[in-house]
């Protein structure tokens, strides 16, 4: 069932497990309404200095995230985007504007991160190490307005004037690792905040954050996920083995059948939490032994889409294994929950 995956989180938060730093909880925090936690809790493109096309050499982008004008509730980025021009002299192309955020019906389908556009002015002269110092000349450039649309937390499209131009990841990517499972690995803090009456099950308190530190290991793949099927034509998605890195947190005291795993897609670079609780085994047996060697999955699976934001912090959202739910916040409404791992260094 729906309440499964987020009564097991709660208990793993409200009781004392082997091998767990810490666990709790704290009440009478805010309420908040459904598809808009509270600032720390909201899903973000990722917080990078420096922003790169692979295909370029000697030009970026450098992103900034700023607290919302007054007035708003998003924040303001800048972008600024550095080149040198035929003569080698530094140029740039700055632009500001308001962060609009996805719909979490869109982050769940494809992955979307908002956008944020401006008015382009450049600039010429300022700083270089090589030449003498000018006063910038700033003003209004000729290549209109700039828009950056975040594909993912970590990937972005520029476009001038409504023309894409290039293809952006942060900087940290490049230089030092791209996504993927092992960045995901170590030890962490699960928070589950609870914004609304109702969440997960009836009676809940609102204003509920729980949380527990638990440890995330890479495991062997399962030994039935080579054979997990869609229950019915309902079922929006399930795991390819060829593309999807199994991992578990080490620590935590779930029940024998509680399967909540952790799954990276290489190929979609996500991260999700999913939970077979209400999957249909599939019965067979292994070198004469009865045992389970598959499941269907079930539209009523409840997963989270884990979105990293920074180097440190991870936010997740719930959804429906739903192909009739993934289209609109259902999930979201009914369950008024967010989650957050903030890393244990």
């Amino acid at each position: 069932m729906i309440q499964r995956i987020a009564a097991i989180l709660i208990g793993m938060a409200l009781t004392t497990s082997i091998g767990v730093a810490a666990s709790g909880s704290s009440s009478n925090n805010p309420r908040w309404s459904p598809g808009n936690p509270p600032i720390g809790w909201q899903v973000m493109p990722f917080q990078a200095a420096t922003w790169f096309d692979r295909s370029r050499d000697g030009a970026g982008w450098a992103i900034e995230r700023f607290p919302p004008l007054a007035g708003q509730s998003q924040p303001l980025y800048s972008g600024t985007v550095y080149i040198y021009d035929a003569q080698r002299n530094p140029y740039w192309l700055l632009m500001a504007g308001t962060y609009v955020p996805p719909t979490y019906q869109q982050i769940i389908r494809d992955g979307a991160m908002g956008s944020f556009s401006g008015v382009l002015n450049e600039g010429h002269g300022g700083a270089c190490p090589t030449c003498n110092y000018l006063v910038p000349d700033v003003g209004p450039s000729p290549y209109g307005n700039g828009q950056i649309a975040f594909d993912t937390s970590a990937e972005a499209r520029v476009s001038y004037n409504g023309i894409q131009m290039e293809h952006i990841e942060p900087a940290r990517q490049i230089l030092f690792q791209d996504f993927g499972a092992d960045w995901f690995l170590g030890n962490w803090r699960f928070e589950m905040y609870i914004g609304s009456d109702g969440v997960p099950y009836p009676g809940n308190s609102p204003g509920l954050i729980a949380y527990t530190d638990f440890t995330i290991e890479r495991i062997v793949a399962p030994s039935w996920a080579g054979n997990i099927q869609r229950l019915n034509s309902d079922t929006y998605r399930i795991p390819v083995p060829q593309t999807t890195i199994w991992m578990k947190a080490s620590n935590n005291n779930l029940l024998p059948d509680a399967y909540v795993y952790f799954i990276y897609d290489t190929v979609e670079k996500k991260l999700r939490v999913i939970d077979t609780g209400s999957a249909v085994p599939i019965n067979g047996t292994i070198s004469g032994v009865p045992t389970v060697i598959g499941y269907s999955w079930s539209p009523e699976a409840l997963f989270y889409e884990l979105i990293p934001i920074n180097d440190d912090t991870i936010i997740g959202i719930p959804y429906r294994n739903s192909v009739n739910y993934v289209n609109n916040t259902a999930a979201t409404q009914g369950y008024n929950i967010v989650l957050r791992m903030t890393r244990n260094h």
